[in-house]
C-alpha cells in the first residue's frame, strides 16, 4: 500500500495502482505523455491569444493537480479519472495561455453555473473534449466577450434527433438550403449556441437555452454563422441583439468562435 497526493487530500493507493501511476510518470513526471501544446500563437495587438492541446487521458495522474498547482474543485476530485483529465488538461492550456499576458500562478476557479473566474483585465473561453482542449483569452479593453466550442463529428441518425431539440423549423430550412452536410450543419449549430453561451452568460448572468439564439444566416464563404438572440436577453443590459460566429470544419472536429469586440 502506498500514499499519495490526490488534489490535496491524502489517498492509499494499492500496490497495483502505485505501480500503473508510476509507469505513468511517478507522479510529478510524465505530463508530456498526457498533454502536447499544439504551435503557440501568442497575442498580437487586439487579437485573442489562442491556443489547443492534444491529450491522452490514459496518462493522466491526479497528482498533476498539486505538481502543476491547479486548483482541484471538490466535484472534480470525487469524479471519474477521464472527467478530471479533462478538466486538468483545460486548466492547464489555460495557464498557458494566460503566461501571454505575464499572469503566472492564477487558480482559474468556476462560479456555480461553471463560468471561469478570469483574472482582472481579462476574459476568455474553454472547450474540451475526449482528447483535444482549446483555450481561448483576450483582453478586456479590446474585447467585452469570448466564446469558442469544439465539437466531434456525429453521425446523420444523431444530427436528425438533435437538430429537433435545439433548432426551430425556420433554422433547419435554412440549413437545408445551403451545401453543408447534415451532420456538419447541425452539429455547427449547437457548437454555435454552445459559444453563444459561454460568451453572453457572464453579460447576462442568467441560463438560457438553445432556442435563446436562432441562427439567421450562414455564409460559407466567409465561413460564418449570425444569430438572433430572444428578446429576453437582449433586455438585460450590455446584452446585443445580434451575434456573429466564425466556423472552422475539420475531419477529426469543428471549432465555432465568438469574439464580441469592447464598444460593439
Amino acid at each position: 500500500m502506498a500514499v499519495f497526493t490526490r488534489c490535496g487530500i491524502k489517498e492509499d493507493v494499492t500496490d497495483d495502482r502505485f505501480e500503473t501511476m508510476s509507469r505513468q510518470g511517478s507522479f510529478m513526471l510524465g505530463i508530456e505523455q498526457f498533454i502536447r501544446l499544439q504551435t503557440p500563437q501568442p497575442p498580437l495587438g487586439e487579437t485573442p491569444c489562442c491556443l489547443a492541446a492534444d491529450f491522452d487521458a490514459a496518462y493522466f495522474n491526479p497528482a498533476f493537480f498539486d505538481a502543476y498547482d491547479i486548483h482541484c474543485p471538490d466535484n472534480i476530485a470525487r469524479a471519474a479519472n477521464k472527467r478530471q483529465a479533462e478538466y486538468f488538461a483545460g486548466r492547464w492550456l489555460a495557464a498557458k495561455v494566460m503566461e501571454n499576458f505575464g499572469i503566472r500562478n492564477f487558480k482559474l476557479s468556476a462560479d456555480t453555473r461553471g463560468c471561469p473566474q478570469w483574472p482582472e483585465g481579462l476574459l476568455g473561453s474553454l472547450s474540451h473534449g475526449d482528447d483535444h482542449v482549446q483555450c481561448c483569452v483576450g483582453e478586456r479593453k479590446h474585447f467585452r466577450a469570448i466564446g469558442i466550442d469544439v465539437q466531434a463529428p456525429i453521425t446523420e441518425d444523431a444530427a436528425r434527433k438533435l437538430q429537433m431539440r435545439i433548432l426551430s423549423s425556420a433554422e433547419r430550412d435554412l440549413l437545408a438550403q445551403s451545401e453543408l452536410p447534415l451532420n456538419t450543419a447541425v452539429a455547427m449549430s449547437f457548437s454555435a449556441k454552445e459559444s453563444i453561451y459561454k460568451a453572453i452568460y457572464p453579460i447576462v448572468r442568467r441560463y438560457f437555452g438553445y432556442r435563446s439564439a436562432e441562427l439567421i444566416a450562414i455564409d460559407e464563404a466567409q465561413q460564418s454563422l449570425r444569430f438572433r438572440l430572444d428578446a429576453e436577453l437582449t433586455e438585460l443590459p450590455g446584452c446585443p441583439a445580434e451575434v456573429s460566429l466564425s466556423y472552422h470544419c475539420q475531419p477529426e472536429r469543428l471549432r465555432t468562435t465568438l469574439l464580441l469586440k469592447t464598444g460593439s
